[in-house]
């Protein structure tokens, strides 16, 4: 399916010209049109979101979302006034295939230009999600026995529609517009994923530990739109900068930036101010310290919100969404999340960068994707890595390990190497998983469980476009099984600038290929909530998390994760064809 091409200039990032960025059906209409769904349907102004839509466009446009590839040519239709050679008769075929159409009147007929009422929206949107049954709402121009009742019935409590004017009446005689359709098109793909949104280990356990579930913690800082980051700076009197603010950040504050705005996929707009001067703690940096939950010293939370309040008499907070505080890396390294400061009347989210003994390579470093990390805690994201990484037997004589980190947030695993040279291998694009929890992957780039067998075209993780970026299998209600796709571009090319805090350089994905991985929402952070599946060659169920070849799949080769078979079937050069059968 080719990805549609607006006829008309669009504006401020929207894909027509006649949709404007804050019109309420904006984002659906971006996120189908980026995954090719209206392709040939436009008009001559563009979308033209206040016109009807016609049935065979709504064949279309609902076909190409639950399919995701348009369905072959036909030589023969089975209704009398929809001949083979209609520009649309192949999805007309198949809207009636899969249920969702009986035709008009008798059946003889689709009446392809007529006008989908909101009547009749309901029950092909009912049919085509398979939506579960609902009371039926108490809208005054509804009959409770009206033939299109129960389906709209099921299209309210799934959230896909709340009426039509102030809520009070549902239009059914109305038409849909062209608009509105796309909408509850984008709220069906929403509510179908929805059984890849496992709940959060928060909702079971009176805890604020961060983990891999639905919803985020209510405590996240906003991870979409214009997030405002403050950033200070503060020293200790027995721990003094020396060197200015400006080469303290220099070049990681910029690496974070661009770092997180990329892998957001443009979701996330970091506007940041820094506060260019040093503040100096009251005590010393020793009194300071505190055990971490992986049992280390850093400096504590208490310092982040001790920076606030120094710099609170001259600045104002009141737009601020996140604080990050900076200590000087002439003494200290690595970071910390999770802080909290109060400022101009609100509860700010801080994290630290530099706060660990030690650690500091005496000199200002990249510490950016550090502070990538450390800001994607505060977003709600958990560390992916075991809280006892270290307990790592020793190698075989002549062999050393070399640790991997897929990501940002830490899912390692570890090879044996025999190099030297070889130390620290970290593709940093991050998960797709990670992504998902974030929002910044759209549902319609997402496919959500498989039948009995499936195949699907899975895009870069990096730069998926419109097209499906993560496949997830639910096992249970707090069970996935995740497959994306990793090729050496954005940030697992390998950025040689990354060198943080003494650690080598980045040096990107060893092979692409296909990663495979489990997650698991009713483990907390530091307790391997996503954990890599075991491609054969390899030992990921438990820890120590060994490998012995880089645990992806290329073509032809397969994978068996709780009786789920994985094969890539095919390799274009940027994606892969996945086929998945199921257990019977």
């Amino acid at each position: 399916m080719a990805a549609a091409t607006a006829p008309a200039a669009a504006q401020d990032g929207a894909p027509y010209a006649d949709t404007p960025p804050d019109a309420f059906y904006a984002a659906p209409v971006a996120s189908l049109a980026a995954a090719g769904i209206f392709a040939g349907t436009e008009c001559d102004d563009g979308f033209c979101p206040g016109e009807p839509i016609d049935r065979a466009t709504m064949a279309v446009w609902t076909v190409r979302v639950l399919d995701r590839i348009d369905p072959a040519p036909v030589t023969s239709t089975r209704f009398a006034d929809v001949d083979a050679s209609h520009p649309h008769a192949a999805f007309i075929e198949r809207f009636a295939d899969i249920g969702v159409t009986r035709g008009c009147g008798d059946g003889t007929n689709f009446c392809p230009d007529g006008q989908v009422t909101r009547a009749q929206m309901a029950v092909f949107l009912s049919r085509a999600y398979s939506l579960p049954e609902g009371p039926v709402p108490s809208f005054a121009d509804m009959a409770s026995d009206a033939w299109y009742a129960a389906d709209v019935a099921k299209l309210t409590a799934s959230g896909i529609t709340k009426g039509c004017r102030d809520g009070s009446v549902f239009c059914p005689d109305q038409a849909t517009t062209r608009a509105q359709m796309a909408t509850f098109l984008h709220r069906g793909e929403v509510r179908a994923k929805r059984p890849c949104m496992p709940a959060s280990w928060r909702h079971t356990r009176a805890s604020r530990s961060l983990d891999a579930g639905f919803p985020l913690a209510d405590y996240a800082a906003p991870s979409s739109g214009r997030v405002k980051l403050t950033v200070l700076f503060m020293d200790f009197p027995d721990a003094p900068a020396t060197y200015t603010t400006h080469q303290e950040i220099e070049p990681g504050l910029q690496y974070m930036e661009r770092y997180m705005e990329a892998v957001s996929y443009g979701r996330l707009d970091l506007d940041i101010e820094v506060v260019h001067r040093w503040l100096r703690a009251a005590n010393s940096w020793e009194s300071n310290l505190e055990p971490s939950t992986r049992g280390n010293l850093g400096l504590s939370q208490a310092t982040g919100a001790e920076s606030v309040r120094l710099a609170d008499d001259d600045y104002d907070f009141s737009t601020t969404d996140l604080v990050m505080t900076i200590f000087p890396s002439a003494h200290f390294g690595r970071g910390r999340g999770l802080g909290r400061a109060e400022a101009d009347g609100q509860t700010l989210s801080n994290f630290r960068i530099n706060t660990h003994v030690g650690r500091g390579p005496g000199e200002p470093s990249n510490w950016g994707l550090i502070a990538a990390h450390e800001l994607a805690h505060n977003l709600g994201l958990p560390d992916l890595y075991p809280s006892n990484w270290r307990a790592l037997p020793d190698p075989p004589p002549g062999e050393r390990w070399v640790r991997m980190e897929f990501g940002l947030m830490g899912l390692r695993a570890w090879l044996l190497s025999s190099s030297d040279s070889l130390r620290w291998v970290t593709p940093a694009e991050m998960l797709a998983w990670s992504r998902w929890q974030l929002g910044w992957l759209d549902p319609m780039q997402v496919k959500c469980g498989v039948g009995t067998s499936s195949t699907t075209v899975l895009e870069p993780v990096a730069n998926p476009g419109g097209g499906t970026a993560m496949v997830a299998i639910p096992l249970n209600e707090h069970e996935m099984i995740v497959i994306e796709n990793r090729r050496k571009l954005g940030y697992d090319a390998g950025t040689p600038d990354t060198s943080t805090n003494g650690h080598p350089p980045d040096q990107g994905l060893m092979e692409e290929g296909l990663l495979v991985y489990t997650v698991d929402a009713s483990l907390p952070s530091g307790a391997q909530p996503i954990k890599i599946a075991d491609t054969g060659n390899t030992q990921f169920s438990g820890f120590p998390v060994l490998a012995v070849e880089f645990p992806v799949l290329s073509a032809g080769e397969s994978v068996t994760v709780r009786g789920h078979t994985i094969t890539v079937t095919a390799d274009s050069g940027d994606n892969y064809v996945v086929a998945i059968e199921a257990p019977a």
